[in-house]
């Protein structure tokens, strides 16, 4: 799971570190709390702080990461499996990479374009940008929307709507 961001939106706000409640022992002494240490982390890609360093902006859209010290945001997000009921259907902000198969009504939306190592079922693929994929079978329902150039091995029974280049390596089939 992930969260999509756009560009200029706020994804963290820093609060300044407040005093603690004091505690108190079993046997009724108070316990003084310590004071809250400021949070340290360090701007990645695709984030700034605003003027008063209150807020952490993203520059850019795709999807918030933070290892526990660096906060960015990511263009890409890669599957590097097949896209099936673990992962879900896909809408990201960036540039979706998949390192296997797309099982059948599994559809995937990008806003930088799309690449697929593998082969794609009865699924709707759609991108601002180029899709590459290896095969497609979309057996009369599945199809393919991008406004940049679309490039596979081998497609059938696949409605594609394209406004760059389409090439394709081996065949196109019923489409």
């Amino acid at each position: 799971t992930f969260t999509n961001v756009e560009s200029d939106q706020v994804i963290a706000t820093i609060h300044p570190p407040e005093e603690g409640t004091p505690g108190k022992t079993i046997l009724g002494d108070s316990i003084p709390a310590p004071s809250g240490d400021p949070v340290r982390f360090t701007c990645g890609e695709g984030v700034v702080l605003n003027a008063d360093k209150s807020q952490a902006i993203s520059t850019h859209g795709g999807r918030v990461v933070f290892d526990g010290k660096t906060l960015s945001v990511a263009e890409e997000f890669v599957v590097s499996g097949d896209v099936d009921l673990s992962v879900g259907n896909i809408d990201f902000n960036g540039v979706v990479e998949i390192r296997g198969d797309v099982l059948d009504d599994f559809n995937i939306r990008a806003t930088k374009g799309i690449q697929i190592s593998g082969a794609v079922g009865a699924c709707h693929l759609e991108s601002e940008g180029p899709i590459e994929i290896g095969s497609m079978s979309g057996l009369g329902v599945g199809t393919i929307q991008c406004k940049g150039d679309l490039r596979a091995k081998y497609l059938n029974q696949v409605e594609v709507k394209c406004w760059g280049n389409i090439e394709v390596a081996h065949e196109v089939r019923n489409c």
